[in-house]
């Protein structure tokens, strides 16, 4: 994936109220990958449940089949439906539109093996590269990647109130927001394709004879 692709874009609040009825005074949290049981989308749409805030929206970006039909469904029967917006999966152009109106990145996973153990989601470096503030699930998995309050809050897992007080929390501190804002940006740059290679080829030469 090449990350220097995922760069900020100017908003156009005109195009976004028509396409996403997202006004210019929203806050947005953002969730963007599959619909799968293990990723926690759900948990997401019940954490607004104790969010009262009319301005802040979830976007839900992804999904297909079954597991998008389940979400909405999930969706049509919240109390908070108004500020809850579900797209199915998006051209990189249209995500990066998204992404640059958002103020938090979050990423629900539940206990679960893959989860926990085998799944280093593409977001990640995603929400890096665009410098956005990420919440996510306390699991070992992303734990490798991501450190508190340096490029993320983390929540547990499945614990859709305690997800909401991290977004509120967060939401209130202006200056760790920035903070981690900047401190993504710089971590992204760790996994570009250049970044990766070099490190893929000093592996090869320390371990292995390439002449």
């Amino acid at each position: 994936m090449n990350l220097d692709t995922f760069k900020y874009k100017e908003p156009d609040y005109d195009y976004l109220k028509r396409e996403y009825e997202i006004n210019k005074n929203d806050i947005i949290i953002i969730y963007t990958g599959s619909f799968l049981k293990w990723k926690g989308v759900e948990y997401l749409i019940y954490a607004l449940d104790y969010i009262s805030s009319e301005n802040i929206k979830l976007l839900l970006i992804g999904g297909s089949g079954k597991d998008r039909k389940r979400i909405e469904k999930i969706v049509k029967e919240s109390k908070n439906k108004r500020n809850i917006i579900v797209r199915g999966v998006l051209n990189q152009q249209e995500l990066i539109k998204l992404l640059s109106i958002s103020k938090i990145a979050l990423i629900p996973n539940i206990v679960t093996n893959e989860g926990m153990n085998y799944t280093s989601p593409v977001k990640i470096f995603e929400y890096l590269a665009m410098g956005l503030p990420i919440i996510a699930s306390k699991l070992s998995s992303i734990k490798e990647i991501l450190k508190e309050k340096d490029n993320c809050i983390f929540f547990e897992p499945g614990n859709s109130k305690d997800c909401a007080k991290k977004i509120i929390d967060l939401l209130r501190n202006d200056q760790l927001l920035k903070q981690m804002s900047k401190n993504n940006l710089i971590k992204s740059r760790y996994f570009s394709w250049k970044k990766r290679t070099e490190g893929l080829i000093n592996f090869l030469e320390k371990n292995y004879d390439t002449k």
